[in-house]
């Protein structure tokens, strides 16, 4: 019995020593196990041993929910390594650290607590969401990822860059803010458009988002793990075809033009959700045609990335000239990409207008016709208006008189203006004038040559109402004849 013990005693000194070796030899500790999202904790990793190197400790079971910015360097001191590594959680709330481990040995797990971001100045919180166009994509597609900071603030900087990726490339979009209806709420964001150029399962390593209050670095912020799926381009379509959209706009600077001299036709490719890089050669699509030479055409180019993503335009100023007065038109142009919406080649189809060329010398015999025509016009507009102001000062002069007249000779004045104004002449007789023949002459002429007893408002009315007639169709009528 006495032997069994000392046995025991004995294994539990030789096993002791181990086990405390063993747990000395790889340790794993956190500077802080609460943070706010933006903010890092350290991870310390520690070894007893100078071989194998901590950088041998796999820490890609880290990255689904931590960023690990490893860049530190391993220190060492009395024959043990020191390893601190900067982990900035991708998400709010309750993460677990896994175990890690290093040769032989295996730390244990840890639980890290992330409150949501505050601001450093108000100490409201910041609402952090990220969004992603697609899960799936074909090459060459873009695909938008973008991240919202949603505060009361108005003064926020988000900035980040744009790493070389070797799936793909990736855009920065511009920042922009959209004021929320809820509360004054702005959401800030920023975000990029991602160009995948290989097919295939990717996971997007994407960089951070800091957020910036008075020229300071507050928070970094770390969107989730995005991953995506390429599909490859269909087998007739080339790897190097354009994915998205195009447009057209051509803006001759007239369809007449002079021969003999150079005119400037402006073309404009537009294209939405593809890189300049991947645009056509336009000027390759355009070609001199019998009577009508293309010049080396001038090319400005742009891209601009927006929340909408890539715009991208190319802009050509084609000198054109024609030798001989004539109409020409230009090749069409049919330009293909590939539309992921249908999933088939859409073909831009552009017709040129018929353009005239006339010559310099022809083109002043013409003007000057039309200038001697338009005085021609002008001429007999003046006549026509003179005549019509005569003509209304004749009848306006005869209502007048009428208006005046108390006897029946001061009525046949009147009379006899009118005829001027009709026919130009003004000693006819009553009977002779044919604008007469509707109204009884009998009654003004037994008052003039009877010495009959007259009524001379009596007399006048049908004569002013001939007047007014006379006034009133002055300029509805194109000859000299009124009624």
């Amino acid at each position: 019995m006495v032997r069994s013990l000392y046995l025991f005693i004995l294994l539990l000194i030789l096993a002791g020593p181990g086990q405390a070796f063993a747990a000395s030899v790889f340790t794993a500790k956190l500077s802080k196990t609460t943070i706010e999202l933006g903010k890092y904790t350290h991870l310390i990793l520690t070894s007893t041993t100078l071989l194998p190197s901590l950088r041998s400790v796999n820490l890609s079971v880290l990255e689904d929910q931590f960023y690990v910015d490893a860049s530190a360097d391993i220190n060492t001191l009395n024959q043990k390594q020191y390893w601190r590594i900067r982990l900035y959680p991708r998400r709010r709330g309750k993460l677990t650290l896994p175990a890690l481990h290093y040769a032989q040995f295996t730390s244990a797990a840890k639980q890290v607590n992330v409150k949501p971001a505050m601001d450093a100045e108000t100490g409201q919180s910041l609402n952090i969401e990220s969004s992603m166009s697609a899960k799936t994509a074909l090459v060459n597609q873009q695909v938008l990822v973008t991240l919202s900071v949603l505060t009361k603030e108005q003064h926020v900087v988000l900035e980040t860059t744009t790493p070389a990726l070797a799936s793909g490339t990736l855009h920065r979009l511009k920042p922009w803010s959209v004021v929320s209806g809820d509360a004054g709420l702005i959401h800030h964001n920023i975000g990029w458009a991602y160009f995948p150029t290989k097919p295939g399962a990717q996971t997007l390593p994407l960089p951070a988002v800091n957020y910036k209050r008075d020229g300071v670095i507050t928070h970094r912020f770390y969107l989730p793990v995005q991953k995506l799926l390429v599909r490859p381009l269909p087998l007739y379509v080339p790897s190097n075809f354009p994915v998205g959209k195009l447009s057209l706009q051509v803006t001759p600077s007239s369809l007449v033009l002079l021969s003999g001299r150079l005119r400037t036709i402006n073309v404009t490719l537009q294209a939405e959700a593809i890189l300049l890089s991947q645009l056509p050669h336009l000027e390759n699509y355009l070609q001199t045609t019998s009577g009508l030479q293309l010049y080396p055409a001038s090319i400005t180019s742009g891209q601009t990335a927006g929340p909408d993503g890539i715009k991208s335009e190319v802009h050509l100023q084609i000198p054109v000239k024609a030798a001989h007065t004539g109409l020409y038109q230009l090749k069409d142009i049919n330009l293909q990409y590939f539309e992921p919406l249908s999933g088939k080649i859409k073909t831009l189809h552009y017709q040129w207008p018929t353009l005239f060329f006339i010559s310099p010398w022809l083109l002043s015999m013409l003007g000057l016709l039309l200038m001697l025509l338009l005085a021609f016009g002008l001429l007999r507009l003046y006549h026509f208006a003179r005549q019509r102001l005569y003509l209304y000062q004749c009848w306006q002069r005869a209502r007048q008189r009428l208006l005046a007249a108390t006897t029946p000779q001061e009525i046949k004045s009147a009379i006899m203006l009118m005829s001027r104004a009709e026919q130009g002449i003004d000693n006819t007789t009553l009977q002779r004038w044919p604008g007469l023949k509707d109204i009884d002459i009998e009654p003004l002429s037994q008052a003039l040559y009877c010495q009959r007893h007259y009524d001379v408002q009596q007399l006048k009315k049908p004569y002013l109402q001939l007047c007014h007639k006379g006034l009133k169709l002055i300029f509805w009528s194109s000859t000299n004849r009124r009624i």
